[in-house]
């Protein structure tokens, strides 16, 4: 069996995301087949089954309206906050999670854009949500810009472990 590491080192995305069956596997049987992509909007919405990780191998992505489309979805970074960053100038929320059990784990979110959305909105309904471990640097901390805003009809779940926050003036 090939080793991960060296699928992510020799693809020709220069970022590489994967689907795969298990967290940070580093063997590619695995991979779900045919399931290497440039983005995490892409990566998300081939995720066809509940409990895949969308793995995200270190880089910059540019990402902007992600909305979820699966329960049960990782979107993990292989090599943590540090190296895995997720920015956006669009006018748009960069992830809108609408599924339940839906956990992000590992990013730095650095948005360019100064506007009313969030970098991680939890919509009403979502249940089960988790944002772990993550570094939030916005714009400004004069902007309506938030970091994360969580919608909840008086039975979600969220969790918001091991997260910081800087430059926000809410959220």
């Amino acid at each position: 069996n090939d080793n991960i590491a060296t699928l992510i080192n020799n693809n020709g995305f220069g970022n590489v995301v994967y689907l795969s069956d298990t967290e940070q596997s580093t063997d590619t049987a695995d991979l779900v087949a045919n399931r290497l992509h440039g983005t995490i909007e892409a990566a998300e919405a081939d995720a066809g089954t509940t409990g895949q990780f969308v793995n995200v191998g270190a880089g910059t992505y540019e990402e902007s309206g992600i909305t979820t489309g699966q329960n049960g979805v990782t979107i993990v970074s292989v090599d943590g906050a540090d190296q895995t960053v997720i920015t956006s100038a669009a006018d748009a929320d960069i992830l809108d999670i609408q599924y339940n059990n839906f956990v992000v784990d590992g990013f730095t979110f650095n948005p360019h854009a100064d506007n009313a959305n969030a970098d991680v909105r939890v919509s009403c309904g979502a249940n089960g949500v988790e944002v772990l471990n993550s570094t939030f640097s916005g714009v400004s901390d004069a902007s309506s810009h938030e970091a994360i805003a969580i919608a909840d009809n008086g039975n979600d779940q969220t969790t918001v472990r091991n997260v910081e926050v800087s430059n926000y003036a809410v959220g």
